[in-house]
């Protein structure tokens, strides 16, 4: 079957839902786009994303007892490293934002906090799954309704299922909550909101807000997160105001989004220089034997020294490794 054709049915089976078919398709095309010398990273990072979303499943064991969903979870992971390893190098290296999700999903089931789950409900909506992030998110707020750093995550969420009316009643409830100094997450999200909302809409009065909600954002941390929204709502107005600022932005910020994730390669090497690899890959078929290696390695979180901000979307979720340490402080950002 060609790539195209292959391609096709993976949309499809995404579309729908089927995540056993996803799994297979995105299966087959990993395999075949690893031989590929010139092998697109967005695409590659699009099939990996794929295949990693339907092993999760409905993702009932995030919420609840599900040994069966939750170790198949792990095998999928497994079966994940085990291609990784059988791949060339810079194959590892161009999925490493995906391998950083799926690492803080799996965080949150050793340790199933405050800070945790929002790190993996915010990785779950990344790799395509926002409706398991809402859940996740539901959860945490039934505790803590005003858990502002949730809310932003549901929001975003809800922005990605294009329920903007819902995600604006996210942004308001966590602006008015936020600390002062962590409002550019809830003016982002508010900011990606009404953008959404005046594309459908077609309101001036919805695109005017949407920058200022930008705009406001930039005033608390000008990054290139933020400064990326903003951009993006100035073109979608026609505005031709801001082209000096857009420029002024855009010679001091960096946008090379993968750069700066220290972390991710870190794992990404790891994977590739642990002592056991040659035994561990299957040149044949390394989806078909199961393994009995440990998973702790690749999924290990690294101390604080060698974290790093970091996101290759749009909006901006700044990353606090110290509430992962503090169970008594589960408001911060994770």
């Amino acid at each position: 079957m060609e790539i195209a054709e292959l391609a096709k049915k993976s949309a499809a089976a995404l579309k729908a839902q089927d995540w056993g078919e996803l799994e297979t398709v995105s299966r087959e095309l990993l395999t075949r786009l690893r031989l590929d010398p010139d092998v697109n990273e967005l695409d590659l990072r699009k099939v990996a994303k794929n295949y990693l979303a339907s092993i999760v499943r409905e993702g009932r064991f995030l919420t609840t007892s599900d040994p069966v969903g939750q170790s198949y979870f792990n095998e999928g992971i497994s079966s994940f490293q085990r291609f990784l390893r059988a791949s060339p190098p810079e194959i590892a290296i161009k999925v490493r934002p995906e391998i950083r999700h799926i690492q803080q999903v799996q965080l949150f089931m050793s340790q199933p906090r405050s800070d945790s789950l929002n790190k993996a409900a915010s990785s779950l909506r990344r790799l395509g799954r926002p409706h398991l992030a809402i859940e996740l998110t539901n959860q945490e707020l039934s505790n803590s309704r005003l858990n502002y750093y949730s809310l932003v995550v549901r929001g975003s969420a809800y922005v990605d299922l294009n329920q903007i009316d819902l995600a604006i009643e996210d942004g308001e409830l966590s602006l008015k909550h936020s600390l002062s100094e962590k409002k550019n997450f809830s003016l982002t999200l508010l900011a990606r909101a009404y953008r959404e909302k005046f594309k459908r809409d077609g309101l001036i009065d919805d695109g005017e807000q949407a920058l200022n909600y930008a705009i406001q954002a930039l005033e608390v941390d000008k990054n290139p997160y933020v400064a990326r929204v903003f951009i993006s709502i100035v073109r979608a107005l026609g505005n031709s105001e801001f082209e000096e600022l857009i420029a002024e932005l855009k010679a001091s910020l960096n946008f090379n989004f993968d750069s700066a994730d220290l972390l991710a390669v870190q794992i990404s090497n790891s994977i590739l220089q642990t002592e056991e690899v040659e035994n561990l890959v299957h040149d044949d078929d390394p989806w078909a034997a199961d393994s009995d290696d440990s998973d702790s390695e690749w999924l290990t979180v690294e101390s604080e020294d060698e974290e790093a901000v970091s996101d290759y979307f749009e909006d901006y979720f700044e990353e606090y490794v110290d509430s992962l340490d503090n169970p008594q402080m589960p408001h911060l950002e994770p």
